[in-house]
């Protein structure tokens, strides 16, 4: 079995009804009937919790941990995770200092999330990961190749999702 990483975009997509749902929803399916597994993080909690407090809604009535809990395997963050997203950043910051100043404003101003979702995704071995945010998906040129983890819009792909198996996480 092989494992899909969800950021807290596309479930927000489903949640709120945007466009990009149904095509999510598609792609869910298709991760299920290929038998892969969709994963995310804690943090996607928090993330897609936000607008339950900001909108004066009772907390008990948007349960989004259980939302989230329906369609995919929630991981905590440990001292591993925690030590990956360090030395993520710590890569980026060292790519970026190669980029001129208007390329370092074209990334994410929430690179430290971001490497926590990259993290996660590696520790529970993800071959993909899903965002429709563009800061995120910029994070692949980021990213240590060695990781070898697909980062991708929310599309579904109308096939088999196969990749190489003979690509590692390490």
């Amino acid at each position: 079995m092989d494992s899909a990483y969800f950021d807290s975009s596309v479930f927000l997509a489903i949640f709120n009804g945007e466009p990009s749902g149904r095509e999510i929803k598609q792609l869910l399916g298709e991760v299920r009937r290929d038998r892969n597994r969709i994963c995310t993080s804690i943090i996607t909690i928090q993330e897609v919790s936000v607008l339950s407090f900001t909108s004066g809604a009772s907390p008990d009535t948007q349960d989004n941990y259980a939302k989230v809990n329906r369609l995919a395997r929630i991981h905590g963050l440990s001292k591993d995770i925690a030590l990956r997203a360090a030395e993520l950043e710590a890569g980026m910051l060292e790519r970026m200092r190669r980029m001129t100043k208007d390329q370092r404003k074209a990334l994410s101003p929430r690179r430290k999330w971001d490497c926590f979702h990259i993290a996660t995704a590696i520790e529970m071995r993800c071959r993909w990961l899903y965002s429709l945010d563009p800061g995120m998906l910029k994070c692949k040129d980021l990213t240590d190749p060695k990781y070898s983890i697909n980062f991708l819009e929310p599309k579904p792909a109308k096939g088999k999702l196969g990749f190489d198996k003979s690509i590692r996480v390490e």
